[in-house]
């Protein structure tokens, strides 16, 4: 008997020993393989209720950390062992986690519109049972909604959002704002959205990814606008707060397109080199869509660069065969072919237009480079 508890004691203090090694780190990849390491030594020993533990770390882990279909199947796990067994699988924690995979979910042209359906629906039904309100509901699905381009519709959910009371699973108030700058931006009131950002940019309202994405958003409407101060400002100050995070590698694209957009191509190089291997690594199609367009432009820029520049690839950095790790011009085409079938693939999905739009600025932004010293 004591044998046994032996054995137990060593896989729970092995569990253990990785749990407190990754809450040591930086959300990213490391702190997601400790943590999917320990998943895997209580799977292994039919442990459920510590899989279930440890999975709840892995999915806080994975969301910030930049691997949302990480996130995705530890979710489900958890949310089919909770419903088996809910005395047994607490599923309170899950309620607040169900709203990021469905904002998780949308990023994946995989998941089919239907499923996308199906999942909200789920989401709502379990709000309803649990007795919370829809407050939360609406500011998610409003999300999904804008992810697809269904602006309309997101419109829609955003008027719900403003009717209904906000409850204790609701988004903070940063995010909300945030959230709410984001339907402005897509509608084309540009000034309704600047208003409803001032908050944020006053200092008064942050979170853990507020303001760091909302500093992003705004760069090239600045620079359009010819608020180039500004647009400096908000460029070094968000460039600063994302640092080198997985989860930012679609606001880093927006950095590096201003950068590019303004002529600074050494800059741009060097933070394309801090972010290729995240992209590489990175699972998640929507941010590969965004950061991919950006680098077709960045390399369509170093192909006419006079003194030329080098980007440093990645050593691991796939290449077809026959190609130079200097061919811009080719490493162009490479990133550009990836961000149009995206831009397809999302289409397809939605069953509208939004991403080929999207993918189409790239022929625009060789017109609107304005040098800007920085």
């Amino acid at each position: 008997m004591a044998r046994k508890r032996g054995k137990v004691d060593d896989y729970h203090s092995r569990v253990q020993e990785l749990c407190s090694d990754a809450f040591e780190l930086d959300h990213g990849h490391a702190q997601i393989a400790l943590l999917q390491e320990a998943v895997q030594i209580a799977d292994a020993h039919g442990d459920a209720e510590l899989g279930y533990e440890v999975r709840h770390h892995l999915i806080d882990a994975a969301t910030f950390g930049g691997a949302p279909e990480v996130a995705l199947v530890a979710f489900a796990w958890c949310l089919a062992r909770s419903d088996e067994d809910p005395q047994r699988f607490d599923p309170d924690d899950l309620y607040w986690k169900y709203k990021w995979m469905a904002t998780a979910a949308v990023k994946f042209p995989t998941i089919s519109q239907q499923q996308l359906t199906q999942l909200l629906e789920d989401m709502r039904q379990r709000y309803i049972a649990a007795g919370i309100g829809l407050h939360p509901f609406y500011q998610t699905r409003r999300s999904v909604y804008l992810t697809m381009g269904e602006i309309q519709a997101a419109w829609q959910d955003h008027e719900q959002v403003l009717k209904l009371e906000p409850n204790w699973m609701s988004d903070c108030p940063a995010c909300e704002r945030d959230s709410t700058v984001d339907v402005y931006l897509e509608l084309g009131d540009y000034q309704q959205a600047v208003a409803t950002a001032q908050p944020i940019f006053a200092g008064k309202m942050r979170c853990m990814e507020v303001p760091h994405r909302t500093y992003a958003k705004f760069l090239l409407s600045l620079l359009q606008r010819q608020e180039t101060e500004r647009a400096s400002a908000y460029h070094r100050q968000g460039l600063r707060l994302i640092r080198t995070q997985p989860a930012f590698i679609q606001e880093a694209a927006l950095h590096l397109l201003f950068l590019t957009l303004t002529n600074n191509l050494a800059a741009a190089t060097r933070l394309a080199q801090r972010y290729l291997p995240l992209y590489l690594a990175c699972r998640c199609p929507l941010w590969r869509f965004e950061f991919s367009r950006v680098m077709a432009f960045v390399c369509q820029r170093l192909a006419q660069s006079e003194p030329p520049l080098r980007l440093r690839l990645p050593e691991h950095f796939p290449l077809p065969e026959g190609v130079d790790r200097k061919d811009y011009s080719s490493l162009a085409m490479l990133f550009r072919t990836e961000a149009q079938e995206l831009a397809t693939a999302f289409d397809i999905r939605n069953g509208n237009d939004h991403y080929r739009k999207r993918f189409a600025q790239l022929d625009l932004w060789p017109q609107q480079i304005q040098p800007l010293p920085m």
